[in-house]
């Protein structure tokens, strides 16, 4: 039973990059042997397990098959005799395809990772490539990622050939999403991540009614000045203001976009149509608070700054927040309880426009 250090950690070490959570391969182990160390398995379908202490991920060496279409059409095999490099070659891309051995402080890159990173070449490992179609938009974000890296002729002929299996249909929305996530919170611009899967054709199998909106895709690519945590929102937030509701809700359905996100995206297109003639009145604000209820959310109100704050409402955005924060603080919970759950909106409001008149300036 040996472990390995595998992965975007050890691409990023050799790339002289800060990275994320470590991830560990484990070759020649079972499951039995795993669960009597400690380690917690928690992959539903892949033999993926937690470390007691530590709680990184730790998964045994296994080699997949083909066997159906889609995301999940695969058979497993993780018993003792696969080995590090046949884990290996069932990655996706060569750079991602190193491991470094902690013992003996060696790479161990059967693959030619290294070499890629060198030459700044984004390869497919195999052809086991075009067997997950997930991978297709992992290529797009990857290449988001490292924008200075071209990628290889013959891994766009593979990303060409998932697109014509009509593959890409059958991917949970929520793995599509979740790379779309990781490529606003890392890569520094979009634009590479959708022009490539325009590029490829696949839009029009990931997203949903992709023909109507398409003309918006610009809102989409944009690398807005904020922070990466609120970059995914801020696009949104340009996509709702180009297509309008109907559109942009379908869009949300079709991704499964969490809720935070849909209402961070819909709180700072009604701030740019509150601030778009000028700083606003007292009572619009307050309104505005009332209706996204940011009192109760001290979550949304730690975001609201990075969506909010750039350009013309950066001047207006900490006097907001500061209102907020008394809100917060100073919730009207208890004195509501007096009013008929129906009436309980216009005093609230009322409420806010009284604080508000107070806390700003006229």
């Amino acid at each position: 039973m040996k472990t390995y250090l595998v992965g975007g950690c050890v691409r990023d070490k050799l790339l002289g990059l800060e990275s994320g959570d470590s991830d560990w391969v484990v070759v020649g182990a079972t499951d039995a042997q795993m669960r009597q160390k400690g380690f917690k398995k928690v992959g539903a379908h892949f033999p993926v397990y937690l470390h007691p202490q530590t709680h990184e991920e730790y998964a045994l060496a296994r080699l997949e098959r083909k066997e159906g279409q889609g995301y999940g059409g695969f058979a497993i095999q993780s018993d003792p005799s696969v080995t590090l490099e046949d884990d290996l070659r069932r990655r996706d891309l060569t750079i991602n395809a190193i491991a470094w051995d902690c013992e003996t402080e060696q790479h161990i890159d059967p693959y030619g990772g290294a070499a890629d990173l060198e030459a700044g070449i984004l390869r497919h490992v195999s052809g086991a490539f075009a067997d997950d179609p997930l991978r297709l938009v992992r290529l797009a974000r990857f290449a988001a990622l490292f924008p200075e890296m071209r990628i290889a002729a013959e891994t766009e002929d593979m990303a060409r050939h998932i697109v014509q299996s009509g593959e890409l249909r059958l991917l949970p929305a929520e793995r599509i999403t979740l790379e779309i996530e990781k490529t606003y919170g890392k890569a520094a611009s979009a634009q590479r991540f959708w022009g490539l899967l325009e590029s490829w054709g696949a839009l029009p199998q990931l997203l949903p009614s992709y023909q109507e909106w398409a003309v918006a895709l610009p809102a989409l690519s944009e690398s807005p000045n904020v922070a990466s945590s609120a970059r995914w929102s801020r696009a949104l937030a340009r996509l709702l203001h180009a297509v309008g509701s109907p559109l942009w809700e379908s869009f949300l359905q079709g991704l499964c976009v969490p809720t935070k996100q849909q209402r961070l995206a819909q709180l700072t297109v009604s701030w740019w149509q509150l601030v778009a003639k000028g700083p606003p009145e007292p009572l619009k604000v307050a309104t505005l608070l009332s209706q996204h209820r940011l009192y109760q959310n001290r979550q949304m109100l730690e975001d609201l700054q990075p969506v909010l704050g750039t350009g013309e409402q950066s001047d207006l955005v900490p006097q907001v927040l500061a209102f907020t924060e008394k809100l917060a603080a100073e919730p009207p919970r208890l004195w509501l309880e007096q009013y008929p759950p129906n009436q309980r909106r216009e005093r609230l409001e009322q409420y806010y426009a009284q604080e508000a008149k107070k806390f700003f300036p006229s």
